[in-house]
């Protein structure tokens, strides 16, 4: 079984390598060797404090990553959404594409109450 630092490590280099869009690209050596002396570091010292800065910035990566691909969807997608997020305005806002005089005679019966006739001009 790999200790926690290894499996911390080898995290690090699965997100860094998803983090490169171009696949013949390896990850940024400079990178990877800042996060290993990090890890080495915290192991030998015992240091708590710098490998749950390490264990962050893997969470953090993840979450970035994660979140790039749930939120660059395709336009048809946004139209989806838009659609529905309209449904649900009409559903549970019926009042929305009323006129004034409607939405007042709506809600007054809502209440229970009748708007009166109003006089026409040629009274």
């Amino acid at each position: 079984m790999l200790s926690e630092y290894a499996q911390v490590y080898r995290g690090l280099l699965r997100e860094i390598r998803k983090a490169v869009t171009q696949a013949p690209v390896k990850p940024n050596q400079t990178i990877v060797s800042s996060f290993r002396a990090l890890l080495e570091q915290s192991r030998q010292t015992h240091d708590a404090n710098a490998f749950q800065d390490v264990k962050n910035a893997l969470l953090f990566l993840k979450s970035q990553r994660e979140h790039q691909a749930r939120y660059s969807v395709a336009p048809f997608l946004c139209y989806s959404l838009t659609l529905f997020s309209q449904i649900l305005v009409e559903r549970y806002n019926p009042t929305t594409g009323l006129t004034e005089k409607e939405r007042i005679r709506k809600t007054a019966n809502r209440v229970g109450l009748d708007i009166p006739k109003e006089p026409s001009p040629e009274q």
